[in-house]
């Protein structure tokens, strides 16, 4: 395996310490790994089994929600998946109803 090459026609660096540089050079290097992680470390969607298993709620739950539109899912073969923000809207949206007696 070859290691890839980087070739650097020029580089200019004015009115920075070399801490900045550094600093700079951090941020860049951490926003491009969480993009590499987002992509491939960490699927968008979960399936409803590893939601009842993270969560505090059944799989029979999740179905109900589906049902009602409550929750938006979708199938990939026999399979029904989640996203994961679809997820944190529904469960932040619990409202209580009020009896009148």
């Amino acid at each position: 395996m070859s290691k890839p090459i980087i070739q650097i026609k020029e580089l200019r660096i004015e009115n920075l310490s070399a801490d900045q540089l550094f600093s700079k050079i951090e941020e860049i290097v951490d926003a491009k790994i969480q993009a590499t992680l987002n992509k491939k470390g960490q699927p968008d969607h979960k399936s409803l089994q590893q939601l009842a298993a993270a969560n505090p709620v059944c799989v029979g739950t999740l179905r109900n929600y589906i049902k009602s539109g409550r929750l938006k899912a979708f199938k990939i073969g026999d399979r029904v998946f989640v996203k994961n923000e679809d997820f944190e809207k529904a469960m932040s949206e619990v409202k209580s109803k009020k009896y009148k007696r």
